[in-house]
C-alpha cells in the first residue's frame, strides 16, 4: 500500500524530485503519458534488479508490487468513477 508515514514520503519526494517529475507528467499529451510512465516503472525496476539480482524472489516481489499498484489505482480512482457514472446514467440491465 503506498500509505507511507509523512517523513518517508518527504523523503521520497526530495530524493526523486516528484514536483519536477509530476510537471512534466502534466505537460504532455495524453497519448504520451502511458510511454512516460511505463519509462518510469521500468527505469525504477531495471535499478532494482541491478542492485538485487533477478531471481524468482526478486520478479515476483516486482510483478506482485505493480499488481497492488493497480489494485489500488482501481479501489481508489476507478471504483468511485464507476459509481458515479452508475449513479449518474443507471446500472446496467
Amino acid at each position: 500500500m503506498p500509505y507511507l508515514e509523512q517523513n518517508f514520503r518527504d523523503e521520497i519526494e526530495k530524493v526523486i524530485g516528484l514536483d519536477k517529475i509530476s510537471e512534466y507528467a502534466n505537460s504532455l499529451e495524453p497519448y504520451h503519458f502511458s510511454g512516460f510512465l511505463n519509462y518510469l516503472i521500468t527505469f525504477l525496476v531495471k535499478r532494482y534488479l541491478n542492485r538485487y539480482g533477478i531471481s524468482y524472489f526478486t520478479l515476483a516481489h516486482i510483478v506482485g508490487t505493480i499488481h497492488c499498484a493497480v489494485y489500488e489505482l482501481y479501489h481508489v480512482v476507478v471504483a468511485p468513477y464507476e459509481d458515479q457514472k452508475r449513479i449518474q446514467n443507471g446500472d446496467v440491465k
